[in-house]
């Protein structure tokens, strides 16, 4: 089974935690205790310093490495980060397929009018727009936020919204579900009792995709319930690598 975690961060924040990966060799040397092949990988900088200090960084620190890099956003308003076609070019360039945006940390709405014209681009290119789903936290995006956010954006747009929230925050998100056929959850933290089987039996398995969200979260935790949640094993297989790995393949930058 290729595992494949849709969310580790590295780097020395600036309050650590009390464990964490300083740098990319030691990330991969968790990754290898877990039996894990990959990771799309976040450095600490991308929101705790600035996107453009950030990308270059994971860009930089994880080549020649299972770590796949991943980038922030910025509003596009304030060029910060260059041109749309500048940024995409970048992206392509550097191997990156998926970015990340955090309003909180880089003080800005999250909304279409806030993103336009890269949401579009990114829309057009089929890349994942990730989020952290945190009601608190300056990565985090609130669930309310996350509804009123994809009301407003095309169909066509590719969401992966990882779960922090252990005991399941189905009343927000099942909705979402329904409505947003590009909608996707990082099960990271998500730990209710037969949680994971009843998501699968009501939406089918891609939709969903593993990830450990270290070091937020203990690296293991997610892996085991995965494993142990009595899923059919093609269905446990697209869950653990098989769905992030083919929405990345599906990216035509």
């Amino acid at each position: 089974m290729d595992l494949f975690d849709c969310h580790l961060e590295f780097g020395r924040r600036a309050v650590p935690p009390l464990r964490f990966a300083a740098d990319a060799s030691a990330a991969v040397t968790l990754l290898r205790e877990l039996g894990v092949a990959r990771a799309l990988a976040v450095h600490c900088s991308m929101h705790e310093l600035h996107p453009a200090i950030g990308n270059a960084r994971v860009v930089a620190e994880t080549r020649g490495t299972p770590l796949e890099p991943t980038w922030a956003l910025l509003p596009p308003c304030t060029g910060e980060l260059g041109t749309t076609d500048a940024f995409l070019a970048g992206m392509r360039d550097a191997g990156v397929r998926a970015v990340w945006v955090y309003p909180r940390s880089g003080r800005f709405a999250l909304t279409r009018a806030t993103l336009e014209p890269l949401l579009s681009a990114l829309v057009a290119h089929r890349v994942p727009l990730l989020l952290n789903m945190m009601s608190d936290g300056p990565t985090g995006v609130g669930w309310p936020e996350l509804t009123a956010f994809l009301a407003e954006c095309p169909a066509e747009l590719r969401v992966l919204a990882i779960i922090h929230q252990f005991w399941g925050e189905d009343r927000y998100f099942r909705p979402l579900l329904a409505a947003h056929s590009g909608l996707h959850l990082g099960i990271n933290a998500y730990l209710p009792a037969d949680g994971i089987a009843t998501l699968v039996r009501d939406y089918g398995a891609a939709r969903f995709l593993y990830g450990s969200s270290y070091p937020e979260h203990q690296p293991g935790g997610s892996l085991l319930a995965l494993l142990h949640a009595g899923l059919p094993d093609d269905a446990t297989a697209a869950i653990a690598g098989g769905n992030l790995a083919r929405l990345l393949s599906e990216v035509t930058l």
